[in-house]
């Protein structure tokens, strides 16, 4: 059974190639374009790796909160933390 992979980015056009990659190397990718159905995935599918846009939505915070409420959840699952923003000093806490 191949690892599961949930990408969340507010890009669809980011989120569909990262995914198509993925899925050429054996994955099984998910793809969430907001926190709602970042949290509907994760919950449902139990993803083996979540891959994370870090600065999307209204408040360019949602990331940070997908994050939190994540690893209230599970602690365990393995998460890479991506923006495409370049921000100098790029302040998470």
């Amino acid at each position: 059974m191949p690892a599961k992979i949930l990408i969340v980015d507010d890009e669809p056009e980011q989120i569909s190639a990262f995914a198509r990659s993925l899925k050429q190397e054996g994955y099984e990718t998910l793809l969430a374009k907001d926190d709602l159905e970042a949290w509907y995935l994760f919950d449902n599918f139990q993803p083996d790796l979540l891959v994370l846009d870090i600065r999307f939505g209204y408040n360019q915070r949602m990331g940070l909160d997908i994050l939190k409420k994540i690893r209230a959840k599970d602690n365990a699952v393995p998460i890479i933390m991506l923006t495409g923003l370049s921000d100098e000093g790029l302040d998470l806490l």
